[in-house]
């Protein structure tokens, strides 16, 4: 069986095709627009505003376009936090239900991190899939998987994502340099946030603040100049990203204005308002858990949805 997932986050909207191939996830198609959903309030609650709802809807229709290409035979569309804590949620179910006639699951935090897991643990690229602690950072939240053993031990999610943080604890929104006060108190409220736990040598970071740190550290080695981004991620070099390194390039980065953040190579422009703050939140994990590198994944929650989906898991929950 061929299946579609629809990711409908808080900053981007993406889309996996995939079908089984033998004990594996074989991978058809997958597209990402961005398209922030999250992020706005009324009256001090969460709210999806109209242009951001029709510009979402948009994408979403886009995507499924995509999709139909590799003809799934089954279709999952599921939202997370940015619709999760929405007021408002119910406006863009039938806003989206009316102009595809798709059905809308919108996860809990326990099934967002819990999926996130499952699909980390496809990645062969793991140094020891048995025993891992992975991070998935997006807009509106934080999901940390704890694997000892090969089991879920842990699944949790925070309110630690990089748009929320970038909205609550900078005045400015992302568009001055990032001050060291701002870092120190952005700091401060993931390291009281997350659990304590056992030093993670090594953790498995999956989401944008990842996958583009990764891009531009590699677009800067000898020879990658001119390669596109796809090119650059079949590069072998920082697969794992020293702690050092990404410190390097949060300070360079905390350090500009919006307006030349936004002319950095392979820094995409619908990031670069909350990027700064988003590695200084994957600094702070790191220095929680004493970790000395990331190992940047791009298994995520719809590998995970994919995977549970082909097996017949998915509708136990």
């Amino acid at each position: 069986m061929r299946v579609g997932i629809v990711d409908i986050g808080s900053n981007t909207i993406k889309v996996l095709i995939a079908e089984k191939s033998g004990d594996k996830l074989r991978t058809l198609g997958q597209k990402s627009l961005e398209a922030r959903l999250g992020g706005d309030h009324l009256d001090g609650r969460p709210w999806l505003i109209k242009e951001k709802r029709e510009a979402a809807i948009s994408a979403i229709q886009e995507l499924l376009t995509f999709a139909t290409t590799h003809a799934p035979e089954q279709l999952l569309l599921v939202g997370t936090s940015a619709l999760r804590e929405a007021a408002n949620q119910e406006v863009f179910v039938k806003e989206l239900n009316d102009s595809s006639g798709q059905q809308l699951r919108i996860l809990s935090e326990y099934e967002e991190a819990k999926f996130i897991g499952a699909g980390i643990a496809l990645d062969p690229g793991i140094p020891d899939a048995e025993n891992f602690m992975a991070f998935d950072l997006g807009g509106g939240s934080l999901e940390q998987i704890t694997y000892p053993k090969g089991q879920l031990e842990k699944a949790q999610s925070f309110q630690l994502g990089a748009v929320r943080l970038t909205r609550s604890l900078c005045s400015h929104n992302g568009t001055s340099p990032l001050s060291e006060e701002e870092r120190q108190v952005i700091k401060q409220q993931v390291l009281s946030t997350l659990p304590p736990g056992d030093t993670a040598p090594l953790l498995i970071g999956s989401g944008g603040a990842f996958t583009v740190s990764r891009a531009m550290l590699l677009s800067r080695l000898p020879g990658n100049e001119k390669l596109t981004t796809q090119e650059l991620f079949l590069q072998p070099e920082y697969k794992q990203i020293p702690i050092e390194v990404l410190r390097e390039l949060a300070l360079e980065l905390q350090s500009l204005a919006l307006e030349e953040r936004l002319k950095v190579p392979h820094l995409p422009a619908g990031r670069a308002d909350i990027f700064p703050v988003a590695l200084e939140i994957v600094l702070a994990i790191a220095e929680q858990y004493h970790a000395q590198a990331w190992l940047q994944s791009f298994y995520n929650l719809r590998f995970g949805l994919a995977a549970s989906l082909l097996s017949g898991e998915f509708h136990e929950l």
